[in-house]
This record gives structure tokens, C-alpha cells and sequence, in this order.
């Protein structure tokens, strides 16, 4: 049998295996796949280290919005066999 998923809930993150790092939106998802957006990108002119890696922050989604944004490109779906 394989390994239980673990619980993914509102406003956890998420590191895919490029490095990528996304902030999960809300409880329910389909079973493929996660719904969040990028929070943290790798990039050498990053603020802050992860692993021994510089990150940036992704400046396009608002810090303060509270409901789904209106820009389709602002969220996007994380692969569960990618994180």
C-alpha cells in the first residue's frame, strides 16, 4: 500500500521539485492537484535562503488579498506528484 497523503489545508506551502515555493487557497482540491499561487520563486537577487537557496517573492499576487483574485493568470494548480 502507498503512503497516506498528508493534509494540505488553507495557507500552507508547498515546495515543488523545481524549487518553486506555493501558498495553498482554501480546503478542497481536486484529487490531481492543488490550487495556490506562487509565493517564492529561486533567484540570486532574493531577499531570503531556503536550503541553501536565495528566493524572491513573487510581486504580482497582492500581500493582502483576502478572496479569489480576478486576474486568471494570479492563481495556479500544483501537480500532488509534483510537490
Amino acid at each position: 500500500m502507498g503512503r497516506a497523503l498528508p493534509t494540505i489545508r488553507d495557507r500552507d506551502y508547498l515546495l515543488d521539485r523545481s524549487g518553486v515555493i506555493f501558498k495553498v487557497i482554501g480546503d478542497v482540491h481536486p484529487n490531481s492537484h492543488w490550487l495556490g499561487y506562487v509565493k517564492y520563486h529561486p533567484d540570486e537577487r532574493g531577499d531570503r535562503t531556503l536550503f541553501g537557496k536565495t528566493y524572491r517573492q513573487n510581486t504580482v499576487v497582492s500581500k493582502a488579498f483576502g478572496s479569489w483574485p480576478t486576474a486568471p493568470s494570479a492563481t495556479s494548480t500544483l501537480p500532488r506528484s509534483g510537490a
